[in-house]
């Protein structure tokens, strides 16, 4: 393996996340130690975290790699050994209400309610700040109707993807692999000059969109029959749909609807200029701190540094009386 290759592999190891973990909790008495998946995570949860933060207190950040890397760490991790520390852990739910799930459950792991962090940053109000932050559109009536246009998109990529998403489930549930990222939304889906979401036109002897996710799932992939279709769709719509759809989906359906309403805005004059684009590979950067934060997120965090405090508290108070006590 060339060194490069190591360099890789070792920003991907939930055990070197660990190694550094064990390091800083060795120098830092009051610090909160975050295990995260990726750079995404750490772009959606870093701010509401500093925001709960008491002013004598230091963060640690660690990026595992991925799901499986966060949950390695807490395993490897003696959390009866660490006084005076807060160490949380956090996660993506995926479709782990429907699919069986043999992660540890922990008090100290916080698992989002949607599907993924994508899910919670793609609402219509990250969408007023970016317009406004990002690309400087003050006007209330602008960005109310953009947001109206958004929600109805959104809701009809939510019905087109429910179907796939079932497929993908059928998939997981024989125990078979399903390779997500081969999937790309846009050779699917595209918004026309209404910023309405509507299927891409199909030439003829082309897959239907289903048929081509099947094949992105996997190259010997066989699709499920219709009645299988229609009967695992029925048992997930009792869902919300951002608990369905894949995370990293949504961000794509969001940072399109912007590429078109920044087009849409160029042409109509008005005084609008817009010349920076959101890009997909970096949108969380700028979505993740722009999300409002859940409220079982900021419970879950303010919760724990409050017992925590309080925990300190109680130690140092044993401490000062421990002499007196023996006398």
């Amino acid at each position: 393996m060339s060194l490069l290759d190591d360099l890789i592999d070792a920003q991907k190891s939930s055990a070197v996340a660990h190694l550094e973990f064990m390091i800083q909790n060795k120098r830092n008495i009051f610090s909160l130690h975050a295990f995260f998946e990726g750079q995404d995570d750490e772009s959606f949860y870093t701010h509401t975290l500093h925001h709960h933060l008491p002013k004598d207190w230091r963060l640690h950040i660690y990026r595992c790699g991925n799901k499986d890397a966060v949950y390695d760490a807490f395993n490897m991790t003696n959390h009866a050994a660490l006084p005076g520390n807060l160490t949380l852990y956090f996660v993506d739910k995926d479709h782990s209400d429907i699919l069986p799930n043999k992660n540890p459950t922990s008090p100290f792991i916080f698992v989002t309610e949607y599907y993924s962090i994508e899910n919670h940053s793609v609402n219509a109000d990250t969408l007023k700040r970016l317009l406004r932050e990002i690309y400087h559109i003050d006007n209330e009536k602008t960005i109310g109707r953009l947001q109206t246009a958004f929600e109805a998109a959104l809701e009809q990529f939510h019905r087109l993807m429910l179907p796939l998403m079932a497929i993908s489930v059928w998939f997981r549930r024989k125990g078979f692999g399903v390779a997500f990222d081969n999937f790309d939304p846009g050779k699917s889906f595209i918004f026309d000059s209404s910023l309405k979401l509507t299927r891409r036109a199909r030439r003829r002897g082309s897959p239907t969109i289903s048929q081509y996710f099947v094949k992105c799932l996997g190259p010997n992939a066989r699709p499920p029959s219709i009645g299988a279709i229609c009967k695992t769709v029925r048992q997930i719509s009792v869902h919300h749909p951002k608990c369905l759809i894949r995370g990293k989906y949504e961000l794509w359906f969001f940072v399109r609807f912007l590429d078109k309403a920044r087009e849409l805005l160029d042409s109509a004059g008005g005084g609008y200029s817009i010349h920076q684009q959101v890009a997909l590979p970096s949108a969380m950067e700028l979505l993740g701190p722009r999300t409002p934060p859940p409220l079982k997120l900021r419970d879950f965090i303010a919760n724990h540094i409050n017992s925590t405090i309080i925990a300190q508290q109680h130690t140092y108070s044993n401490a000062k009386v421990g002499p007196a006590a023996s006398f």
